[in-house]
């Protein structure tokens, strides 16, 4: 079946307490909306976040569809484009 060829994935992203949630939060789903946006249109599952608290901060689990075969490929290409965004703001 069709549902047969996607699965329910996610990223992690560790946050401290004092870091912005709400733009982790935006840059966690822009960057899955870019990469799955195909998958998002065939499923109809949009990407969202989960959260868990730790000692020293957020753990913000971005979670979304992605194909079986693409999966390593898929988490990859999310992490970084989160990165590039991160160095980007770093750098300015």
């Amino acid at each position: 079946s069709r549902d047969a060829a996607y699965i329910l994935d996610e990223v992690v992203v560790r946050i401290t307490y004092n870091s912005d949630w709400e733009k982790a939060e935006e840059i966690l789903l822009n960057a899955a909306y870019e990469v799955t946006g195909d998958i998002i249109k065939v499923t109809g599952m949009k990407p969202y976040i989960r959260s868990t608290l730790y000692d020293y901060g957020v753990y913000l689990r971005l979670r979304f569809k992605t194909r079986v075969k693409d999966r390593a490929e898929i988490a990859y290409n999310i992490e970084k484009i989160i990165f590039e965004f991160l160095e980007i703001r770093k750098s300015v």
